[in-house]
């Protein structure tokens, strides 16, 4: 029995096997399909890890904002400063940030205040004085401060 070309499929497009591409569809149809899935999930993965990356250098590269819990560098010690303060002033509190330290003082009988020193030096920058105002018409609760 011969065959021509266009019925044995090599002429029209067909496979010189004698099989046709319909045929290799059905026999690797679910293998190929579960594969094409896997690929494309795969994809779907690479896509995230490259965007997590790329938003991890970006935040890392970016500056960042100075919180209450990152330490403050100061300089190279400065010796010895005296600052004016009566026998009876306490150190309330006491913050480095920047150039400037930051002294909170509290003496019995006058007003709270804050003693700004130059971080290198030592040196006072200057003295901010607490005015302690009544809203008016309040009355004064009490005349002494619990907190001393």
């Amino acid at each position: 029995m011969t065959r021509d070309k266009a019925t044995d499929g090599t002429a029209g497009g067909g496979r010189s096997d004698g099989s046709d591409a319909e045929e290799d569809q059905d026999e690797g149809g679910p293998n190929l399909a579960l594969l094409k899935w896997i690929v494309i999930g795969l994809g779907v993965l690479i896509v995230i890890g490259l965007g997590v990356v790329v938003v991890t250098v970006a935040n890392r590269m970016g500056g960042s904002s100075a919180t209450a819990t990152d330490p403050v560098r100061l300089p190279a010690a400065f010796g010895r400063a005296a600052i004016q303060a009566g026998p009876e002033t306490e150190i309330v509190d006491a913050n480095a940030g920047g150039d400037v330290i930051l002294l909170t003082l509290r003496a019995p009988g006058r007003p709270d205040s804050v003693v700004v020193l130059d971080a290198a030096t030592g040196q006072e920058r200057g003295r901010l004085e607490l005015e302690r105002r009544l809203p008016e018409g309040a009355a004064p609760a009490s005349t002494q401060d619990p907190a001393r």
